[in-house]
């Protein structure tokens, strides 16, 4: 297990702010690949949705491509510190669950470097770290970071940019570097915003 150190500025809350940098990324990433998904005559769609219970969502994600590939709605919840906060204009625009991405990133059906397995395991950590959120539990929560979320790969490349990575799409991917230090034998990696 990773040890998970913080590295304090000026401001006493900055294990909290840390944690809260990293759900927003993480929302907003999963939110940004299911931007893929539509319906059967969507010819850009990467995942044609079949299944009743999710047409209409999968019609709203093709509807909203740009929204969702952007960062606009990461800047309305930029400062967000409630899940609440954060999910909602996601499932507004999306009219999907985190878990519902979970099964949609779990069809069969994808294109190559789209969707698929790792997503749905990205979108996993994303509850867990939801649901620590949700517990008041920040200790559980940076513990997850520390050892999940930091390893975490979608399908071309780390989900967690390095700062010298932070440029082009990767912005758009993951909108703000968050700061953290974690450590362990294998592992001396630090994160600056």
């Amino acid at each position: 297990m990773l040890e998970c150190t913080i590295v304090v500025r000026s401001e006493p809350k900055l294990p909290k702010k840390w944690v809260w940098c990293y759900f927003r990324n993480l929302v907003h990433t999963v939110y940004r690949e299911i931007r893929h998904i539509g319906p059967v005559h969507d010819t850009a769609a990467k995942l044609h949705v079949v299944d009743p219970t999710l047409v209409r969502a999968a019609s709203q994600c093709a509807a909203k491509r740009p929204l969702l590939k952007g960062t606009k709605l990461f800047e309305r919840v930029a400062d967000a510190t409630t899940v609440a906060g954060v999910l909602k204009p996601y499932y507004d625009t999306t009219g999907l669950t985190l878990s519902d991405l979970v099964r949609l990133f779990e069809m069969k059906g994808w294109v190559k470097n789209y969707g698929g397995s790792r997503w749905a395991n990205i979108t996993r950590t994303t509850l867990e770290l939801e649901a620590a959120l949700r517990d008041g539990d920040i200790d559980r929560a940076l513990a997850l970071l520390c050892d999940r979320v930091r390893q975490l790969r979608h399908n071309t490349a780390r989900l967690v940019p390095l700062p010298g990575e932070w440029h082009g799409y990767v912005r758009e991917k993951w909108p703000q570097l968050c700061e953290c230090r974690c450590k362990s034998g294998r592992d001396n990696y630090q994160e600056a915003m």
